[in-house]
Formats: C-alpha cells, structure tokens, sequence
C-alpha cells in the first residue's frame, strides 16, 4: 500500500518540480522516472514495515542524490532557482534536515499539484505540519480558506473561509488550535480536528500586504490591532490585557513577532524593539541596524543580521559581538553555532561571542 502511495505521489513530486515548461529540465524527467522506480523497487521489502514517514524519508534522500547527480551544472542552478521561487529550497537541498521537514517538503509540492488536492486560486508559502497534518492559505475569488490535509493517508480534512482578499491572511498554531484572523475585525480559534469555531476575540485588526503580527505564547495572544497599535489578549479569560501605541519613530512592522523570556520582539524595516509580555512596556529598542534582514532570540543573544552578523543582549539589547561577514541567509543551530553563508564563503560563529571559528570558501 505505501509503495503504490509513494509512487504515485513521488512521480507527480518530480513532475511538478522538473517540468517547469524549461527544455534543459524535461528532457531529464524520463531518465529521473526510471531511477525512481528503481528505488521505489528497492525499498518495497520494507516499505510495508514502516512507518510511511520514515519511509519518505529515506526515499527522499536517494531520490535527492540520484536527481543532483543526473543534473548538469546548468540544470541544478534552474531547479535551485526553481525551489528558491517557491520559497522551500532548505527543505530540499540539505541533506541533514529532520524528518518533518523532508515531510513538509513532500506535502508542499503535493498539495500544490496533486489533482485530488487542487484548489483553484493562489497558494501561500505558509503552511503549518503537525501530527500528520499540513496546514496551509489560499486565494480564490476574492476569499482567502485555509485548508487542512492529512498526510498519511493523503486527503482533505478540512478547510474553511477566514478572510476577504483585502486582509492579509495570518495564521498559528496554539495546541489543538489553528489561530487566525477570520475577519478583519475577529481573531479566531479553530479546532485543529474540524476547523469550527471554538472563541474569538473581537479586534479590529490591522494586517497589511506584508505584516506578519500574530502570534500565540503561553495562554496569549499577540497581534496588531487598530491603525498603529500592538495589543496582548488573554486566551483563558478572553479579554485584552494591555496594547502598545506605534508611533512614526518606530515605522513599519515586517518582521514575525517572537516570544522570549517573558519579552515580545517585533522588527521595523531598521531596528528591534522588545515590550514586556505581562504589561506591554518597551524594555528597549536597538540602535538602527541599516539593511535588516533577520533576526532570531537563542538562549540570552539575539542573532541579527543586518549589513553586518552582530549578537545582541537579550535583555537590554546592546551589541555584545560585532562581525562584518555579509550574507543573504544566517542560518541558527541548537549547538551554539551560527552558520553564515554568503555568495563566496561560509563562516561558521560561536553564538555567545561571535568568534569565528571556521572560514570555508564555497
């Protein structure tokens, strides 16, 4: 059973990813469907064992190497080009990603060509995956859904109509809810199992083209509301704690919100603030930090990436290490390290100090 699913799936996966109307590319489509099947062949022993998890894990991973070695230089950088336009290129190109991941990959690219699965419209590049679930947004006539899909086996569960076209559609995951903001002026919990309404909190929420503030963290929400305003609800007690006025000085959000230490940070297009969780004060606000591109908090640093790699204090938010490597994408790990990879070179950086202990040119 798995290997029929897999099969099915996998070759539509490929067909989608190589046959973007490029002649380079769909001359390759026939030689990578023979090796697949191949794989696919080689695996059936223990595919019926197997969680079908793992077993896409495993098979991604050949299937990986097997479509990079078939691919001259040319064809690889179109099929990165490719990847990088549909915004998972990470999930697909390195190896050592989880499981989950790998996953996400499988289902991203599934949900978007799968027959069985299509919706006209627009799809997000926002999708959520949790206990064999992927979550995801789109457009069509002028309505934004949100749509859920069991993975395994693969179908719809739900989905459901959240926002006109004119709002812009955000949405988390809080426990067994999807957090979102149904209408312009509602903030929605829904059952993660049916996708029903289970409480709201009424706000009139201001979510721009681009704004991305909404967020949940122990028992709170997070969100923009009014015209300029941040504001803090309590889901327990349904009702709001506290907002926090924006004024010209800090410009325009464009960064996620992020929930640390009992601190929310929120990015500007050049700096950082962070406001008390519990009564919405602003604890500090970062210089300016020309050509902000991320920012992510681990364990007391906040790792920025602006012109520059630099390590901000948590708690007060000054520079506790200053580094000039550029790059396009600073990628974090759980063992300390900073990963910073530019168009040349990788540089490998303890988080605590920013001292660099590796320099690999590409």
């Amino acid at each position: 059973m798995y290997r029929k699913i897999l099969q099915k799936e996998v070759l539509l996966l490929l067909r989608c990813i190589l046959n973007r109307k490029k002649a380079m590319m769909r001359t390759t489509t026939s030689i990578l469907m023979m090796k697949t099947t191949k794989t696919l062949m080689k695996i059936k022993k223990t595919a019926t064992k197997m969680s079908l998890k793992r077993t896409m894990m495993i098979l991604l991973r050949k299937m990986k190497m097997k479509i990079l070695r078939s691919m001259t230089m040319k064809m690889k950088k179109l099929l990165i080009k490719t990847l990088k336009a549909e915004g998972v290129l990470s999930h697909f190109y390195d190896m050592k990603q989880t499981t989950v991941l790998f996953l996400t990959m499988m289902a991203f690219f599934t949900v978007s060509c799968s027959s069985e699965l299509h919706r006209n419209g627009t799809m997000s590049e926002n999708f959520i995956v949790s206990q064999n679930q992927l979550f995801l947004t789109y457009e069509n006539k002028g309505s934004r859904y949100i749509l859920a899909v069991k993975l395994d086996p693969l179908g719809v569960k739900w989905e459901k109509k959240i926002a006109s076209l004119s709002d812009n559609a955000v949405f988390r995951l809080y426990g067994d809810h999807i957090v979102c903001n149904c209408r312009k002026d509602e903030i929605c919990f829904l059952s993660k199992e049916t996708g029903n309404k289970t409480f709201s909190f009424q706000s009139s929420l201001v979510l721009e083209k681009g704004y991305k503030g909404l967020t949940v963290s122990e028992s709170r929400v997070f969100s923009i509301c009014e015209e300029n305003e941040i504001c803090a609800y309590d889901i327990d007690k349904e009702e709001k704690l506290w907002s926090y006025e924006l004024d010209d000085e800090n410009g325009d959000i464009v960064f996620d919100f992020m929930v640390a230490d009992e601190t929310l940070f929120f990015g500007t297009e050049n700096r950082i603030y962070a406001l008390s969780t519990e009564n919405g004060d602003m604890l500090w606000k970062s210089e300016v930090l020309p050509g902000l591109k991320t920012y992510y908090p681990i364990g007391d640093t906040i790792l920025v990436n602006y012109d520059v790699i630099d390590g901000l204090d948590i708690v007060s938010g000054e520079s506790k290490w200053l580094e000039p490597y550029k790059g396009d994408r600073v990628r974090c790990v759980m063992d300390g390290l900073l990963v910073a990879e530019s168009e040349t070179h990788f540089n490998t950086l303890f988080v605590g100090n920013g001292v660099e202990i590796m320099n690999y040119k590409r």
